[in-house]
């Protein structure tokens, strides 16, 4: 998958990371589409440290944990 990371500078750099594995009690989301906000840039700026913290995201459920009732796989989520 490819993750963006804010560097310290406001810079993006555009990595590919390997897909994670839910645990059984979490749910791996295909992220569609994401948002950024003042947060998002704010962290690396003012820590010195590559983040990412984004976490306004829309996408479809791709695999859920076996202890997981309330979402199915192909269930849209935002």
């Amino acid at each position: 998958m490819k993750e963006a990371i804010v560097q310290p500078d406001l810079t993006v750099k555009i990595v590919d990371s390997p897909i994670p594995v839910p645990n059984d009690d979490q749910v791996l989301i295909m992220v569609v589409v994401s948002g950024s906000n003042p947060k998002d840039w704010k962290l690396p700026n003012w820590s010195k440290k590559p983040a990412n913290s984004g976490d306004d995201i829309a996408g479809i459920v791709h695999q859920v944990g076996r202890n997981v009732y309330e979402f199915k796989k192909g269930d849209r989520v935002a």
